[in-house]
């Protein structure tokens, strides 16, 4: 059975993933031209350095257990910035 912080630890993860790797992806499938330049900047000067923070923040609540997420969520970060697509 997992703990609390466990489950706590897979839902940030998700949702590190959902923001950081998935958010930008779907910007640049569905918004086309000047528009989808204009969202991907939102989300890199906007929306991820909050969410940055926030995990941050929820992270220092309990550093014992979920110290890893903060790199975790920059090596998403960094995914999300490829152009591998």
């Amino acid at each position: 059975m997992k703990t609390i912080i466990e489950k706590n630890y897979i839902c940030w993860l998700c949702l590190s993933a959902a923001v950081m790797f998935l958010l930008p992806f779907i910007a640049v499938t569905f918004v086309k031209g000047d528009s989808g330049m204009a969202v991907c900047f939102l989300l890199f000067y906007a929306v991820n350095p909050i969410y940055s923070v926030i995990v941050g923040f929820f992270t220092g609540k309990n550093i014992r257990k979920m110290w890893s997420l903060p790199i975790f969520s920059s090596i998403l970060f960094l995914l999300g910035c490829m152009d591998i697509f």
